[in-house]
């Protein structure tokens, strides 16, 4: 009876056994948050700075500004029409980035037939930025024919130009191209537009000039000085 009573309890051992689930084993241990790396406030290294020249240089006159061709970061430039107005420093400060960059070799630039000017571009100052304005362009349409010297004029005016000559009168034509050169001149020379013409201590000539018709046409004849 005492070994059947023994088989009978270790029989009941081994069923309890198997209905109680183990204990929870400990999970793992939580992993901590590392603290985030500091930000680091050195700034990231930059390329050596270009030249000062997308600025814009403020102009207090007409004269400061210039219109060119030259392009920034291009070897070429624009092909028919200037139209790029800069500041005469900020001119300076592109051809010499894009002397850095192109080397002075000649480029193979493309080449265009460009038509000609209806009108020009001026540099203009304007609310101290150098500008590019478009002003008439004189071209001849027509052949003037004198018939006297009467018709001819001689004078220090340039088509197209607010300065003229500075020292002496040697420009002729016929006094209605005259007038056609000058309307357009009046246009393109107005109080905002006029640059600082250049200014001479001039010599005087043995010689002046004298405008003559000779078979139709206005020109010039030097003459002793005083015989105009």
């Amino acid at each position: 009876m005492i070994r059947v009573g023994l088989i009978v309890a270790v029989l009941a051992c081994v069923t309890s056994c198997k209905k109680d689930p183990p204990p929870d084993s400990p999970g793992p241990t939580p992993t901590e948050t590392a603290d985030p790396t500091p930000a680091d406030d050195t700034p990231p290294a930059q390329a050596d700075a270009a030249p000062a020249v997308a600025q814009g240089f403020a102009c207090e006159r007409n004269f400061d500004c210039e219109v060119s061709c030259v392009e920034k970061d291009d070897c070429c430039g624009q092909l028919c029409q200037c139209s790029n107005a800069y500041h005469k420093r900020e001119l300076e400060a592109v051809r010499a980035a894009n002397v850095a960059k192109c080397g002075r070799k000649k480029m193979d630039c493309p080449v265009a037939s460009c038509p000609g000017p209806t009108g020009d571009l001026v540099p203009a100052c304007v609310d101290k930025k150098c500008t590019a304005v478009e002003v008439p362009h004189y071209s001849p349409d027509k052949r003037y024919t004198c018939k006297s010297d009467s018709d001819c004029v001689v004078t220090k005016v340039l088509p197209n130009d607010c300065c003229g000559q500075i020292c002496y009168a040697s420009a002729v034509y016929h006094k209605d191209e005259l007038a056609a050169i000058q309307a357009v001149n009046d246009q393109r020379c107005t109080e905002k537009l006029k640059p600082i013409c250049p200014q001479a201590k001039c010599a005087k000539p043995s010689t002046t000039t004298k405008a003559v018709c000779v078979k139709g046409t206005c020109q010039g004849k030097q003459v002793p000085w005083g015989q105009q």
